[in-house]
C-alpha cells in the first residue's frame, strides 16, 4: 500500500497523519509505541517489540495493604474568591 501526505509543524516538532489502514495492516493502534529508524534517505517506522501491558484493576491493588487514610491539607486563610 502506498499514499502521500505532508509534513505539518506540531508545536517545536514535525508530523504526518498515517491512514487508519495503513495502521491496522501492521496493528497499530492510536498511542500505540513506536520504533523510528533512519537511513540516508528513508525514514522507517514499526510496532514497538516492548509493548507495554496494561495492568488489570486487580494487578494494580495486588499491593495495596489497606492503611491509606487521608487527611485534610492546610492551604492557610481564605483570601480571596474563594469564600462561599
Amino acid at each position: 500500500m502506498r499514499t502521500e501526505g505532508v509534513v505539518s509543524t506540531w508545536g517545536n516538532s514535525q508530523a504526518v497523519r498515517i491512514p487508519k489502514i495503513m495502521l491496522e495492516n501492521i496493528g497499530l493502534n492510536a498511542n500505540d509505541k513506536i520504533e523510528i529508524s533512519m537511513t540516508e534517505n528513508s525514514i522507517t517506522i514499526r510496532p514497538s517489540k516492548t509493548k507495554r501491558k496494561r495492568k488489570t484493576l486487580a494487578e494494580r491493588f495486588a499491593g495495596y495493604t489497606g492503611d491509606y487514610q487521608p487527611e485534610e491539607l492546610n492551604t492557610g486563610m481564605p483570601v480571596g474568591s474563594e469564600i462561599l
